[in-house]
């Protein structure tokens, strides 16, 4: 399979049919090309069990990697475990592709969700937890359409600052779950495909994927970046607007590193912090950045959301 991410060529070759393609496909699907003569970027391989890759490291899921230049190999016993494309793979491929993106684009990835409305990027960060899944579903429940989940890229342009999505799936907790099937079970299932369950730190989340129809477009302009902190101590969620030099030292704890075991990109310290300076410089004159503290009321939570970034006539 080939993909083109935003311009970077990545090729994904397997021997056998590993589950993992369909979980590839379920976040890199809307990126897929035909295969033509253009040389790949960056390629993938996952080879057959027994097939000898000379030095390798061992991986989380207990396979082996091999990275030289722009190609990665697996092989293994372990690579239709359901952990080896979440663990194993993914991390290798968006860290390939970020790398590449950096050096042609500029490109900075942030652990974060980001939806649109209009053609325009509200991106959602905060700690794992903070509830970036659940109000994001809440506005795709509400109009909005879906970006990305977990990572989104963004880069300073001569137009202003723009966001670029990877559509990954989203994982909800428990008590989330419940909330969405107890008061919008219909919307809900209308847009949301269930994949999986998986445990992350300790904790048991079930894996959604976006259906393809909620997903319009993956470049945006940046219009706003939200801080999320849960408060279920509150009956209503509360909001501040922060200057920016508040936000980058927000911004600063989730921008996502290029540094995998074997894996460190030939990038001078200075060079990285000019371009991130001019990002945040960028961002300066172009995005509003708020902090927003909701609470276990969602629909008072999704009219704040609305609120503080002006959307009251958009839905």
């Amino acid at each position: 399979m080939r993909y083109n991410v935003f311009g970077v060529i990545a090729d994904v070759e397997a021997n056998m049919n590993y589950d993992f393609l369909k979980q590839l496909d379920i976040e890199y699907g809307c990126f897929e090309e035909k295969l033509d003569s253009t040389p790949a970027d960056c390629v993938f391989t996952v080879h057959k069990p027994g097939t000898n890759i000379g030095n390798g490291v061992k991986t989380v899921c207990g396979n082996r990697l091999s990275i030289s230049e722009h190609k990665v190999e697996f092989v293994g016993d372990f690579l239709d475990h359901g952990y080896f494309y979440i663990s194993d793979f993914r991390p290798y491929f968006t860290t390939m592709i970020y790398m590449i993106l950096h050096k042609r684009r500029k490109f900075f990835m942030f652990h974060s969700s980001c939806i649109t409305y209009e053609d325009e990027a509200f991106m959602l960060m905060g700690e794992s937890g903070a509830g970036k899944s659940s109000i994001a579903i809440i506005n795709l429940l509400n109009g909005a359409d879906y970006f990305s989940n977990d990572i989104t890229y963004v880069s300073a342009t001569d137009d202003g600052v723009c966001a670029y999505g990877l559509p990954q799936v989203l994982s909800l907790d428990k008590d989330a779950l419940e909330w969405f099937n107890n008061n919008s079970q219909e919307a809900f299932n209308d847009i949301c495909s269930y994949e999986n369950n998986l445990v992350f730190s300790n904790k048991t989340k079930t894996c959604l994927s976006i259906n393809r129809k909620k997903i319009n477009g993956l470049e945006a302009k940046l219009k706003a970046v939200i801080f999320l902190e849960k408060d279920f101590s509150s009956s209503k969620p509360w909001f501040e607007t922060i200057n920016t030099s508040c936000a980058a030292r927000k911004m600063l704890e989730g921008i996502r590193p290029m540094d995998k075991i074997h894996f460190h990109p030939e990038l001078p310290l200075e060079e990285f912090f000019n371009d991130l300076s001019s990002l945040f410089g960028a961002m300066d004159k172009q995005v509003d950045f708020f902090d927003l503290h909701w609470s276990k009321d969602h629909k008072r939570n999704l009219d704040e959301f609305i609120n503080i970034v002006g959307l009251n006539n958009r839905r």
